[in-house]
């Protein structure tokens, strides 16, 4: 099993390689330099934490919980210029009277910082969700009333900072930013082999335990939990395209996915604590569906993102989900000398 194993890696390895040395072909992709690139988004945003115990056999989950906070519209905008980009949500609207009675008030904020050029990017992000409900609350509660609210934690907040750099071997003809950032404008379908790495800390805490007091005595020692502090290194390899008709509309798809190696903190609110290292799974998908003209530019987008926890007493199981439209336009803008001094910076040019 392991010579399969890594045979396999060996041929990822060779074949990115082959990709990493080809020849720039400028048909391809165009990249537009002196642009200050103004967009404005509407996403969705969900995030859910799902715990199931291993104490009792439990086919029909009834014993799970599935955590969701969501933001079904969020406002934002974004700045980008040559190798640099920044992104911020300003505005959240809440649902209707009738969905909030449901799940409570879910608050959610972002924060997104990248940079690098078309060989390889650094994605620095900053998420927080706070306030959460029971998706699972018919499954889990005997006797739950469905004109009645989903079980409800508005003090269960989950906050995650993380860089993910990604490395293209295709660069010379594809062109990743240029369905995601729009520096760029793909002319050509194209294809890409790709590498990531994750450095990330995640923490989610409550006032209360996590465990609704109804199911508490399913889950023994961890039913009291209420805090995890976790920080991860994720490794994945897997591949993207860009599919290009009449140089303007395209379709991508980008995934990767691989092992995580975890540290991790519980906590009880009586105080006790432990600290385990796991190694797990993750994985990553990306979608985007777009008109790229000269100047102005559409995209609808999706991204997943797929994490677990697991021990010998639960599994903790974690998903986010982002989803919407851009909207952008790319203005020209003078190269001041200023500019022309980072442009010419030996660090500069590393990126």
């Amino acid at each position: 099993m392991r010579s399969r194993i890594l045979l396999c890696f060996s041929i990822f390895f060779f074949v990115f390689l082959h990709y990493a040395i080809s020849q720039q072909d400028t048909n391809f992709y165009k990249k537009y330099n002196n642009r200050l690139i103004v967009t404005f988004y509407s996403t969705q945003r969900y995030y859910e934490v799902g715990f199931k115990q291993k104490y009792f056999s439990d086919s029909l989950a009834k014993t799970s919980t599935n955590f969701k906070s969501t933001a079904p519209e969020t406002f934002g905008f974004g700045l980008a210029y040559d190798k640099l980009s920044i992104s911020y949500d300003y505005r959240t609207v809440q649902p209707d009277d009738n969905t909030l009675f449901k799940t409570g008030y879910n608050k959610v904020n972002s924060l997104a910082l990248n940079f690098g050029g078309n060989r390889w990017i650094l994605e620095n992000s900053w998420r927080r969700f706070r306030g959460f409900y029971d998706n699972n609350t018919l499954q889990n509660f005997a006797g739950y009333d469905t004109t009645k609210p989903y079980f409800q934690n508005p003090s269960m907040q989950s906050s995650t900072l993380r860089s993910k750099i990604i490395v293209f071997s295709n660069h010379k003809r594809f062109a990743y930013k240029s369905a995601y950032g729009n520096m760029y404008r793909q002319m050509r379908s194209a294809a890409t082999l790709l590498i990531a790495g994750n450095v990330y800390y995640h923490k989610l805490t409550s006032d209360t335990a996590f465990v609704p007091f109804y199911l508490r005595e399913y889950y023994g020692d961890i039913a009291h939990v209420n805090k995890v502090n976790t920080t991860g290194i994720s490794t994945c390899a897997g591949f993207a395209f860009n599919l290009v008709i009449f140089k303007r509309i395209f379709f991508n798809m980008t995934i990767a996915f691989g092992p995580d190696f975890q540290w991790r903190n519980s906590n009880t609110f009586d105080g006790q604590r432990t600290k385990s290292m796991y190694t797990t799974f993750s994985a990553d998908s990306r979608f985007a569906l777009g008109f790229n003209n000269r100047n102005v530019f559409i995209t609808f987008y999706s991204a997943n993102d797929i994490n677990e926890l697991k021990s010998d007493f639960w599994e903790v199981k974690q998903k986010y989900f982002s989803g919407g439209v851009n909207i952008g336009y790319r203005f020209r803008v003078k190269d001041y000398k200023p500019i022309k001094r980072m442009k010419e910076h030996k660090l500069y040019k590393l990126i």
